[in-house]
């Protein structure tokens, strides 16, 4: 993520996926991860940031396990943008 443009997880989220889900959710996906998949965060200050890229990476590797057989949560990650 270096060179990546770093905002806050939920508004890289919503720009990434076009989700304004909940606040712990995205939270969760840093810290407990999906299906052994983990979103790239990085503190700044005492706030979490993330990347657009960061979150489509992340998505795209949660998906390509869900598709293997893995099990995941159903409210943590949202099959289409809304």
């Amino acid at each position: 993520m270096p060179r990546e443009n770093l905002m806050p997880l939920h508004t890289a989220v919503r720009k990434a996926i076009g989700w304004n889900g909940n606040s712990s959710t995205i939270y969760k996906w840093w810290r407990d991860g999906v299906s052994g998949v983990r979103l790239e965060a990085d503190y700044v200050g005492r706030r979490l940031f993330t990347s657009v890229e960061a979150v489509e990476r992340f998505r795209a590797a949660v998906r390509k396990r869900q598709a293997h057989g893995r099990k995941t949560n159903p409210e943590s990650l949202t099959s289409e943008a809304k």
